[in-house]
């Protein structure tokens, strides 16, 4: 799979939204975003850095890190453009320990002078949301993330802490000392829905690691499809044991039925993806051919996240 993970349902797109409107949810021990560090190097794309405070001693491996989807954007009255999608962000080891994300692709400054980024990063435990408006035409300079739930009714912009890289471009600054910059209005939804407490690992889960859902998903079809029983098996929990209460005879059933036929072809559709306590819950069209058998079926899997895999704790085929 390629780009970034599908959106969230609705329900998980608008939690995002609220948090960002939220005068902070997480403790004082959370991930937080500092200074946007824009970078225009010549004959290239412009990049950017952002240095998560509080993140000493983390697991750059361990962070998510994506742009927030359209809705969020919409409810936290900040404007969304389809080039944000094509942004690549990369959780990265910095200076003293603490993570850097590195945002690249952005949009050249003759596309877009100005973008809005509303970021959600955090880890298995936490979810930190930042609010910045970039101009795509100040190399060198860093830009303050705004307060939770401003709404970026108005940006600040630091002049740099430290020379920019060699080969890149800034703007002439006059003065070291913060510098408002006016901007239009930005419309805002009326009125916008309350805050809602903060989301538990599985809601964080949807938002962050959809792509990671999805892939373990479409690793259970191909393992199907393959009939690969050491990865169809592998790809539920160990306790899982059907409707058969016994995890050996379940095996034993699925290894006659799929090793019976001679070729098998398995096709889902992109699944919604809803959470329920620690769990996410997968919905989706599942199209399946097992030499001449043909069926379509509409099918919901249960996934709960144990040793760093998401694994199938429970399958049901809808009506």
């Amino acid at each position: 799979m390629t780009g970034l993970p599908p959106s969230p349902p609705r329900r998980w797109r608008l939690l995002a939204a609220g948090l960002a409107l939220a005068l902070g949810t997480a403790s004082a021990a959370a991930l937080d975003f500092g200074p946007l560090r824009l970078y225009l190097p010549p004959g290239q794309a412009p990049y950017a850095e952002i240095t998560l405070s509080d993140s000493a001693g983390l697991d750059p491996a361990d962070i998510r890190a994506r742009i927030a989807t359209s809705d969020a954007y919409g409810v936290a009255g900040m404007r969304y453009v389809p080039a944000l999608q094509s942004i690549v962000i990369t959780p990265q080891a910095g200076p003293a320990g603490q993570v850097v994300l590195r945002l690249e692709r952005l949009p050249a400054p003759g596309e877009l002078p100005e973008i809005d980024l509303l970021l959600l990063a955090g880890d298995r435990m936490s979810l930190a949301l930042g609010e910045y408006r970039v101009d795509l035409r100040s190399g060198g300079r860093e830009f303050a993330v705004a307060p939770p739930g401003s709404r970026l009714a108005a940006a600040q912009t630091l002049t740099p802490a430290t020379p920019a890289p060699a080969g890149v471009t800034t703007s002439p600054v006059t003065s070291s000392a913060p510098t408002s910059v006016a901007t239009a209005p930005l419309p805002r939804p009326s009125p916008p829905p309350p805050a809602p407490p903060a989301p538990s690992p599985a809601a964080t889960a949807v938002d962050l690691e959809a792509g990671e859902i999805q892939a373990a998903i479409d690793a259970w079809a191909a393992a199907w499809s393959a009939r690969d029983m050491d990865g169809y098996l592998a790809a539920y929990t160990p306790q899982y044991a059907g409707r058969l209460g016994s995890r050996r005879a379940w095996e034993e059933q699925r290894r006659s039925r799929i090793l019976s036929k001679k070729k098998i072809s398995v096709d889902l559709d992109p699944p919604q993806l809803v959470a329920r306590g620690d769990t996410v819950v997968a919905t989706f069209q599942q199209r399946y051919r097992g030499d001449e058998v043909v069926e379509r079926s509409r099918k919901r899997l249960v996934l709960v996240k144990a040793d760093n895999r998401w694994l199938i704790q429970d399958e049901t085929e809808l009506p």
